[in-house]
């Protein structure tokens, strides 16, 4: 089996490429010609690139992978390793160059037949003093600028930076001087009659090399001098000109003070080339000479209470904030200069069409303390680029602020009433969208114990500044200065029919959502069909292409052709892409990621409802063993999380588990797996997990007498961990549990930290998942009932934990407590901690992968289908055997 990765469609739809990769072993480029329905593929290939002009791909070769994997077994030293190469594939022939000891490639993005790419060079070794000690031959790297009629168009020695323009009709270059001094010069060639021009000579640094859109411009910072502390000013370089002009110099009282252009410091032009956005971090500090020992140096973290952010997040965010700059605007001739973010306003925001009129900033700096306890807020600025003068738009908002194309309106949803709201750049009056419409526009399922937010925005429809609005299941078109001025684009027709309908936008540079035709995609939220519609906006039409029994997704459009193509899934179909036209008239697979699948005794899943204890109707699925036999009685494994019968189409992909059961693996082993939703009432989670599992359970019994009720064992992981840690103390119906990182206690969880971000998890608790709804001082009783730890004497269910030493998610000592508090009750109990491992094993990390499934495996066919005990289980593994016995 592989996994289909990077599908990429060329803008006239006739190249088709994407990586197919292996769990284990060699990636593949597969290259398809829908002229010719040729099929190329090239081993190891990935991370392709192409060239406007379709005439040249340009994509990584990586090491073989048993080399690879030789290589890591001889601890070779990475300058020794198996290095990638560089590989050229021109279209037109189908042939195919290859490149060694290659650094980067790039093409320019819009049009253009050419590419570049930097190769490593070794100089010669200087043999003319043989008095001198021998030294390493330097190395350096190449520029190699090539088209599709030459691979060899260009050169230039000793490159550190290049780029090309949009357009295509320049490169720029950084190149340094061969002797000890290596001083920069920046140079651009031209593509059209490679004919080069220097731009500045001798500098110290050249930092961020950027051209305008049509090439016309150049802006970089440069200095003089070398070295961290380096003061660098901002120029231009006028190409028509043939002017090249210090924008901001370094001492410009503009500056915010303590603030430089650094190594750090990016520069982009607008679109339209009518400003220069620049960005300015904090200045380099000079090294001091360190004069004390170690030892007697104080080495701490002061936690002071009045801190907008904890100890714990400003060290995981330590290098960023280093890193952090302010970004500012200016004219390329070097007038109207604003920098406008600071410490507390950032997310500085301008659109394509209103580079002279408005723009909007957010800031959050009274609202950080709260991200602890509360959400992440933010208060939205209106900015008059003319002026820099800021309006205050709105307080305390959650979600995303949207500006319309031409900069006119800002739009956003306040949480606070779950109304959205648009506000006049021009006027500074602010308009309630949605008052005049009755359907809800936030999330209607919402459970938890926070101010529900809304579906989104799908964009902007040019007439009229229509703001292109969801609700649950429909999209509404609202005029940006007139709420009663709307229009139901969908006719109320996912709304009559339970069906959610999505914009799909099908080109990445729109700004506009198309005022002619435009695709759908949908989901039936009962059914869970799903498929796409088209919706013709001129003749206010809305049709149906294709909707079936099936997931189908990953909607990709040629930019300049009716060819698309989708995925088409489920449990049982692999999900392959599919090429057709914007009609769907014809389909034709043209990827077979798992050709051998009917080799495997697979499964088959099916929708289930059941009414929970407190009378709520849920869905959930039913994955049965294939060829299953009515008349015999199976296992069965329950897994949850919140809600997931939406998921009923997804494929499973048999691969080494992360965290949780592998429902395929498990369904072709001869479990039967049930995966019910999970509704939840603020206060009691645990209740309510209880409520929707146990009786979702029960329910299954009755209905499938082929499901033996003395075998069922529930596995979770994280929320679903600690469901599962709370279930075995309310009921004693199931067999085994595994829980994956598990919360066994509120009260010490409440105040734990969130290693990966550095956050208290106090406002999962008050606002989110966890669900309570309250500080721990508020509802003590709520923490307690909801802990398992608190109950364990109750348990009878034997548990297995995995619960790992860099969980950044929960803290691993829940697990520890769960553990040692069962172990105490002399419970049976076992916990897997891999070690350096994350909340989720992480990807790469194959042998801990590999040895989880097999432990999680081992441990449900013990208790669940009469299997002996492995020695692990049995006697453990000592301390000092570890890394040497798995005792399987």
């Amino acid at each position: 089996m592989n996994r289909i990765e990077n599908m990429e469609i060329s803008p006239t739809g006739n190249l088709i490429y994407f990586g197919q990769n292996p769990l284990r072993g060699n990636t593949a480029l597969i290259i398809y010609n829908s002229k010719t329905g040729q099929y190329d593929t090239i081993a190891r290939g990935k991370d392709a690139i192409l060239s406007p002009s379709e005439k040249l791909l340009l994509f990584r070769i990586t090491p073989d992978f048993d080399s690879l994997r030789s290589a890591k077994i001889k601890k070779l030293k990475k300058d020794k390793m198996p290095k990638d190469s560089l590989g050229i594939y021109f279209t037109d022939g189908d042939s195919i160059v290859k490149i060694a000891l290659f650094d980067k490639f790039k093409t320019s993005v819009e049009s253009g037949d050419f590419a570049a790419y930097t190769i490593e060079v070794t100089a010669k070794a200087d043999t003319s003093d043989s008095t001198k000690a021998k030294k390493d031959p330097e190395k350096y790297k190449k520029l190699i600028l090539i088209s599709s009629a030459s691979l060899s168009l260009f050169e230039a020695e000793r490159v550190l930076d290049f780029g090309f323009s949009e357009d295509g009709s320049r490169l720029f270059f950084v190149n340094e001087s061969p002797d000890t001094l290596k001083r920069k010069k920046l140079s651009f060639i031209s593509t059209s009659d490679l004919s080069v021009t220097d731009v500045i000579n001798d500098a110290g640094t050249i930092i961020s090399p950027a051209f305008d859109k049509k090439g016309l411009n150049l802006a970089f910072y440069a200095s003089n001098d070398t070295g961290n502390t380096a003061l660098s000013n901002l120029y231009n370089f006028s190409i028509s000109k043939n002017k090249l002009s210090v924008i901001i110099d370094s001492l410009n009282t503009g500056i915010p003070q303590g603030y430089s252009f650094t190594s750090n410091s990016t520069v982009r032009f607008s679109p339209e080339s009518e400003k220069i956005l620049f960005s300015v971090g904090y200045k380099p500090e000079a090294e001091v000479k360190d004069t004390i020992p170690d030892d007697e140096k104080a080495k701490l973290d002061v936690w002071n209470w009045k801190d907008k952010r904890l100890q714990t997040q400003q060290i995981n965010d330590l290098e960023k904030d280093k890193k952090q700059t302010l970004t500012g605007v200016i004219s390329p001739e070097g007038a109207d200069m604003m920098v406008l973010e600071n410490d507390t306003l950032y997310n500085f925001t301008i659109s394509k069409k209103s580079e002279t009129g408005y723009g909007f900033i957010l800031s959050k700096s009274d609202y950080e303390p709260l991200m602890s306890w509360e959400g992440f807020y933010f208060d939205i600025w209106s900015v008059n680029l003319s002026n820099g003068k800021m309006n205050p738009v709105a307080r305390k908002i959650e979600g995303n602020a949207s500006l319309s194309p031409d900069g006119e309106y800002i739009v956003y949803f306040n949480q606070w009433d779950s109304c959205w709201y648009s506000y006049s750049n021009e006027e500074m009056k602010t308009i309630k969208l949605n008052g005049k419409i009755s359907q809800p526009f936030y999330n209607e399922e919402n459970d938890v114990p926070d101010p529900a937010g809304a579906y989104g925005l799908a964009g902007w429809l040019k007439k009229d500044n229509r703001v292109v609005i969801y609700d649950r299941y429909d999209l509404w078109a609202v005029k940006a200065d007139d709420p009663s001025d709307f229009i139901n684009l969908t006719k109320g027709m996912g709304r009559n029919s339970s069906t959610q309908f999505r914009f799909l936008r099908t080109d990445r540079d729109q700004e506009y959502i198309d005022d002619g035709v435009i695709l759908l995609s949908t989901m039936n939220e009962n059914s869970k069909a799903s498929g796409f519609y088209k919706l013709n906006l001129k003749d206010d039409y809305l049709q149906k292409l294709i909707m079936d029994d099936f997931r189908f997704s990953r909607l990709a459009k040629a930019k300049n052709s009716d060819k698309v193509l989708y995925t088409k899934e489920s449990f049982e179909v692999y999900p392959d892409y599919y090429l057709t036209n914007t009609e769907f008239t014809k389909s034709e697979r043209i990827t077979n990621g798992f050709p051998n699948k009917d080799n495997y005794l697979w499964g088959t899943v099916k929708l289930v409802e059941w009414t929970n204890f407190s009378n709520q109707k849920l869905q959930g699925m039913l994955y049965l063993p294939e060829n299953y036999d009515p008349s015999k009685k199976y296992p069965m494994v329950v897994y949850y999380y919140e809600k997931y019968a939406d998921e009923l189409h997804r494929f499973s992909i048999p691969a080494p588990s992360r965290s949780i059961i592998n429902f395929s693996h498990y369904a072709s082993n001869g479990y039967i797996v049930f995966v019910p939703d999970i509704v939840y009432k603020t206060g009691y989670p645990g209740a309510s997990a209880y409520d929707c599992v146990v009786s979702g359970t029960k329910a299954m019994l009755e209905r499938y007498p082929f499901i033996d009720g003395s075998k069922i064992g529930i596995q979770g992981q994280s929320w679903g961990g600690y469901q599962t840690a709370y279930l075995i103390t309310q009921t004693d119906m199931f067999a085994a549990a595994m829980a994956g990182a598990p919360v066994a206690n509120m009260t010490s969880a409440y105040g734990g930290i969130r290693w990966g971000s550095g956050l208290v998890r106090q406002f999962q608790y008050e606002r989110q998942q966890s669900r309570i709804g309250a500080t721990l001082w508020e509802r003590r009783d709520l923490y307690i009932d909801n802990s398992p730890l608190f109950f364990l004497d109750r348990v009878t269910t034997p548990l297995l934990i995995m619960h790992n030493d860099q969980d950044d998610a929960v803290p691993w000592w829940q697990g520890i407590e769960l553990f040692t508090g069962l172990r105490r009750l002399q419970k049976p109990v076992w916990m897997l901690t891999y070690n350096n491992d994350v909340h989720n094993l992480k990807e790469a990390n194959w042998g801990n992968r590999i040895d989880l499934t097999i432990r999680m495996m081992q441990f449900f066919d013990h208790y669940l289908k009469g299997a002996p005990a492995p020695e692990w289980m049995e006697k453990g593994i000592p301390a000092l055997k570890k890394g040497k016995i798995t005792g399987y």
